[in-house]
């Protein structure tokens, strides 16, 4: 039996335009492209935990010798402001790719270097939705996996814990240097 409804035809049509879309390409160390709210929450957040382990570790390897010598000083203060520069790096990386997906110049990635107002553009960046479609920086990012929905409120969860433990450390440490000097 022939359906000849027109409206049939048409829903057709607009699946096989649906399967068919085409979606930008995540490239996470580069300018240009567009990257998902939901990716910059993980992949800002990733290199955030990354950079505090690897910074922590080197703490630990330095603080575990009881007199470092002033080269092992050196090569740790070294290290550690290579790493914040390829942390930063990646942050600004990440944010001018999170900027295309609001159709805006990755000129406003600078935001991330100016106190304050740096974590409240990373929030907005976080929660508001990019453009739909393509827009002058590419088309559309592809659909998150649940696998980086996950990924995604895990980091959240972590982030929570930390802001908790740093204000912790905050009240505490004060009191126990206090205590400790009495």
């Amino acid at each position: 039996m022939a359906d000849d409804n027109p409206s049939r035809v048409s829903q057709e049509s607009l699946e096989q335009q649906t399967d068919h879309q085409e979606y930008a390409e995540i490239k996470i160390f580069s300018y240009k492209g567009r990257l998902g709210r939901i990716r910059y929450l993980v992949y800002s957040a990733n290199a955030l935990f990354l950079w505090l382990g690897l910074t922590v570790l080197l703490f630990g390897l330095v603080s575990s010798t009881r007199h470092p010598s002033q080269g092992l000083v050196y090569l740790f203060f070294s290290t550690l402001a290579i790493l914040v520069v390829v942390f930063l790096g990646v942050i600004v990386l990440l944010t001018i790719q999170r900027v295309h997906d609001f159709n805006r110049s990755g000129w406003l990635a600078l935001l991330q270097f100016v106190p304050i107002v740096n974590n409240i553009s990373w929030l907005v960046f976080c929660i508001v939705q990019g453009t739909e479609g393509s827009n002058q920086f590419g088309t559309q990012t592809p659909p998150n996996t649940r696998r980086l929905k996950i990924m995604a409120v895990i980091a959240v969860i972590l982030l929570f814990l930390l802001v908790v433990a740093l204000i912790l450390a905050a009240i505490i440490i004060p009191r126990l240097i206090e205590a400790l000097s009495a």
